[in-house]
């Protein structure tokens, strides 16, 4: 029989599917006595939104069109706020039942972009924005060039929403709009990393946008030579004289350079050379000394020493004392959680931390202390971005049982669910075995399926002939696999009527060493992982192919590890940057890094699908929008 609680969510949907056919939606009302005509503003003004739209709703109800759809249109603007925007929604619906034409229709398709951007779908507000809509309104096209800036860089095109922008900028003639877009032009620029933007720059044929890009680059590659940085700037106004960016951004860069420039000039690093972590270790100490012997930019490069915290690493504090006291400027390290939660605790630390991994305690901790690792939640956090981004709404998950797969699950679900998805079903697996039929069918309602069948049977006593089918209403399923498990789910997730459905993953399911053999086994795959790993993603291929040739051990084992000791040297520069500059990127090897309001850098990941055995890397924008209601064109 189907569960207890399957039979409860088919009761629900019924009544609710009844109740649906039996009387038609309408906004809500306001309560209390019936609001008087020509309230609305005091209403505003005392901050009553919901008041306010329902006054407006009500007054055009008396009025002729087009009187009636302005003041309906009017209580959807008034509620599109975060807050309000659910209540948006159901009299936008309502609104997108007319028949609109000119103005009153491009202001809808206005209201319907600015609320899909509340409800974290730029793909949507795209769609209702395409290009040339505000052409016979030009009084719109100031809002809709705004609007798609905003949705297209949520989208991940960024040079789409720079371009927007610089093509924005001279309609724009109130100074405050224009600081204001040269603001938003330069943060969507410095989420680019320098490898896009050299790339741009070379095929730009517009000359102010050449320009925009020839600074995001020279920002992206400061050096820390202060002298050659100047010489850059310099060379950068003589090549764009008249350039927007000439005033107001260049002074930021100099302040920037000046007061967010860490360069400390001995460097500890606090690692657990023995013990159970010793390999780990070792992979990022030889991805952090790679970085350092290979650095060309530092003016003065600073002195490394290294301490061993040992087998339990409970004695990280006295060995971060032990290295203030011998002179250290910065920390790098620990390694373990609880190492970092020591520091974490702490209120005040003497100097800088780097640490290599994230304290279990969310709030307040010390200002000197950043955090950077190779977060899981992070990678099945882009997975639920990326599947909305792609238009699913509705999702299935496996995942294995314990704890590292309950955290991507939830991390998963959370934010599908917080982008307006639905996570439909789960299920755990258990990671040792090699049977996942019971798990999977489970989350693909297969065992139901064939439950039916088996009653139909019974009840008709025929022998009938039933092919199983999987859930129809799920759009993709998140696997949350390491390798050798996801080799056995994937073909059969594919014999249990699944061929159709879009599996993603993260980095994971990858080992990094190519076995075209094994990993055919989950061709169609879609995940995430970082530059470090993707053949035509990694900027430095060199690098990697001489450490592969010098530590092969670890290059084949723990090569994301010595990815993160690389960027942790580097980074090092740049983190007062970030800290202060919350759109900032730089570009790591583990990927686009940026840092959020309590100094925990997280990383932003490349995209690949698994083809005859090999990852074969993807476009991280997604550009095609493929759902959500649009009111007709004219």
């Amino acid at each position: 029989m189907p569960s207890p609680h399957r039979l409860r969510g088919g009761v629900l949907i019924a009544a609710v599917l009844i109740t649906l056919t039996c009387c038609k939606m309408a906004p809500p009302r306001g309560e209390g006595p019936r609001a008087q005509p020509g309230h609305a503003a005091e209403l505003l003004k005392a901050g009553d939104l919901k008041g306010t739209a329902a006054l407006l709703w009500e007054q055009a109800a008396s009025q002729p069109s087009p009187q009636r759809e302005d003041l309906q249109l009017r209580a959807v603007e008034t509620l599109l706020t975060p807050k309000t925007a659910p209540l948006a929604r159901q009299y936008l619906d309502e609104v997108l039942k007319e028949e609109l034409r000119g103005p009153l229709l491009v202001r809808a398709r206005i209201a319907q972009a600015r609320l899909a951007l509340l409800e974290g779908q730029p793909t949507i507000a795209l769609r209702a924005l395409p290009p040339g809509i505000s052409l016979a309104t030009p009084q719109f096209e100031k809002q809709v060039d705004e609007l798609r800036a905003q949705a297209l860089l949520d989208t991940g095109q960024i040079l789409q929403s720079v371009r927007t922008r610089v093509a924005l900028a001279p309609k724009l003639t109130d100074h405050q709009a224009i600081v204001a877009n040269q603001q938003k032009l330069w943060r969507a620029l410095g989420r680019a990393s320098e490898q896009q933007i050299s790339r741009w720059a070379q095929d730009e044929m517009d000359k102010t946008l050449r320009g925009w890009l020839a600074l995001g680059y020279i920002a992206k590659t400061s050096p820390t030579d202060s002298r050659l940085f100047d010489r850059e700037l310099n060379a950068w106004r003589q090549q764009y004289p008249h350039h927007p960016a000439a005033n107001m951004i260049i002074g930021q860069l100099r302040r920037d350079w000046r007061q967010l420039q860490l360069s400390p000039r001995r460097i500890a690093v606090i690692l657990p050379l023995t013990g159970p972590y010793a390999s780990i270790a070792k992979a990022v100490q030889t991805g952090f000394m790679a970085a350092y012997y290979t650095d060309d930019q530092a003016h003065h490069k600073p002195s490394i020493r290294v301490y061993d915290v040992g087998e339990s690493g409970t004695d990280v504090w006295e060995q971060y004392m032990r290295a203030v006291r011998e002179g250290a400027q910065l920390v790098v390290g620990p390694l373990d959680k609880v190492g970092v939660d020591a520091l974490a605790g702490r209120r005040k630390l003497p100097v800088p931390v780097l640490s290599l991994n994230y304290s279990e305690r969310p709030s307040n901790p010390p200002n000197n202390l950043y955090e950077f690792g190779l977060l899981p939640e992070d990678e099945a956090r882009q997975v639920a971005e990326r599947a909305r981004l792609a238009g699913y709404q509705t999702a299935l998950a496996l995942a294995p049982q314990g704890e590292w797969g309950e955290r991507l699950l939830n991390a998963f679900r959370r934010r599908f669910e917080e982008l307006g998805g639905l996570v439909l079903d789960t299920a755990r697996y258990d990671p040792n075995g090699t049977d996942f039929s019971a798990p999977i069918k489970d989350v693909l309602g297969i065992d139901l399926s064939e439950q039916r069948c088996a009653e139909l049977r019974t009840l008709l006593r025929r022998d009938l002939q039933c092919e199983p089918r999987r859930r129809p209403d799920a759009d993709m399923l998140f696997m949350a696999a390491l390798p050798r498990p996801a080799r056995l789910l994937r073909p059969q997730l594919r014999f249990n009527y699944a061929t159709d459905l879009p599996v993603y993953a993260t980095s994971h399911i990858y080992t990094g060493v190519e076995d075209v053999r094994s990993d055919r086994d989950i061709d169609g795959v879609i995940y995430c992982d970082m530059p470090w790993m993707l053949k035509g993603a990694n900027p430095e291929p060199q690098l990697r192919a001489r450490l592969d040739s010098l530590f092969p051990s670890e290059s084949q084992d723990l090569a994301r590890l010595m990815a993160l000791g690389v960027d942790a040297y580097r980074i090092i520069y740049y983190l007062k940057r970030l800290a202060a500059r919350p759109y900032a990127r730089y570009t790591g090897l583990t990927g686009n890094l940026y840092m959020d309001d309590l100094g925990r850098i997280h990383r932003e990941l490349d995209w690949a699908r698994f083809v005859d055995g090999e990852p074969t890397l993807l476009g991280n924008a997604l550009s095609q929008p493929s759902s959500g209601a649009v009111a007709a064109m004219p």
